[in-house]
């Protein structure tokens, strides 16, 4: 599925239904999310339709969608699990993932700004504000100042969590005051709350406000000094992990680190993961650098394909991705024997 491989895909359902004929959850969704992403347009239609009444198990099928040749379909099957009574809480954030991979940023606003638990302030999606504002502009997206005093300003009661992205996007700026603020904001709550007891909180802010300083550092022109501190902080717990993944293969390729930023782009992948477009344009780049043109080929179609329905903002990404793939050398074709 996460190739749009049909044929791969068959093999493997059937495999499972073999090895796990009462296993009839799983072989459901196997089923249902077959139809989604290879079935004729009356077998899709019938999938579609069932996802009304089927048991809400089954909506993990959109994880079965993750290439960009399903994305518009993936939005749909998304928003007909988001109308049920049922959704489950993860649904809103895939959805906006999904609007922010295809460079879709003023549909995926306006999705945020309409969906009820992003106003709610015990859901993870209200918290998750700031690196939202944070996304959409690291995409391409010119947000409303408005936008950005609300959610990236280091003032007042800052959350700690919003320290994080607020401190990121005043080192952007070159606003030093404003980053030292989130930092020392970041310091102050791993101090509460080692007092407290809550070592596991602790521990995440001093994460994050070391992990700021050497972004910080970055921005202030010492990328060198940085790239070791920011690979040195990587840990499947810390904060935001797959952030310092794309800082660190962003950071990488300025130091002219190809083959080391290739390993950090490459591994923005996964069922939630954000900037998977972008990060595959970056690839075609640097594919095309070290001369692995069909990898480059690879990912400048992962990214056009991801794009076709993008925001006009992305039309110098999409210009320029165009352009590369067309000047790649054509592909060596094999002799039939």
């Amino acid at each position: 599925f996460h190739q749009a491989d049909s044929a791969r895909a068959t093999k493997l359902i059937q495999t499972y239904a073999r090895i796990a004929p009462e296993d009839d959850e799983h072989n459901l969704l196997h089923s249902v999310a077959f139809l989604l992403a290879f079935g004729d347009s009356a077998g899709r239609s019938r999938a579609l339709g069932a996802l009304d009444t089927l048991p809400i198990a089954t909506s993990i099928a959109v994880l079965y969608l993750r290439h960009p040749r399903f994305g518009r379909l993936q939005e749909q099957v998304l928003r007909r699990f988001l109308a049920r009574s049922d959704a489950p809480p993860w649904v809103p954030w895939l959805l906006f993932v999904n609007l922010l991979n295809r460079g879709r940023f003023r549909a995926a606003l306006e999705f945020i700004d309409n969906e009820p638990t992003s106003h709610d302030p015990s859901s993870s999606l209200y918290a998750d504000q700031p690196l939202i504002a944070y996304l959409l502009i690291e995409s391409g997206m010119a947000l409303p100042p408005e936008r950005i005093d609300r959610d990236l300003s280091v003032a007042g009661n800052l959350q700690e969590r919003n320290a994080f992205f607020a401190g990121a996007y005043a080192a952007d700026q070159g606003r030093w005051p404003a980053y030292d603020s989130a930092v020392r904001t970041l310091r102050a709550a791993a101090d509460r709350l080692e007092a407290s007891g809550d070592s596991l909180d602790s521990d995440w802010n001093e994460s994050a406000a070391k992990v700021l300083q050497a972004y910080g550092r970055w921005k202030r022109g010492h990328g060198a000094e940085a790239l070791p501190i920011l690979r040195s902080l990587e840990r499947p717990t810390g904060p935001t992990t797959w952030m310092i993944a794309w800082w660190v293969g962003e950071l990488s390729l300025e130091l002219g680190k190809q083959r080391e930023a290739a390993a950090y782009f490459g591994s923005i992948w996964g069922d939630d993961a954000t900037l998977m477009a972008l990060a595959a344009f970056h690839l075609g780049e640097i594919y095309t650098d070290l001369g692995e043109f069909e990898k480059a080929r690879e990912s400048y179609e992962y990214a056009l394909l991801a794009w076709q329905d993008a925001d006009p903002e992305m039309r110098p990404r999409i210009e320029a991705a165009r352009q590369a793939l067309a000047r790649l050398p054509k592909p060596l074709r094999r002799e039939s024997q």
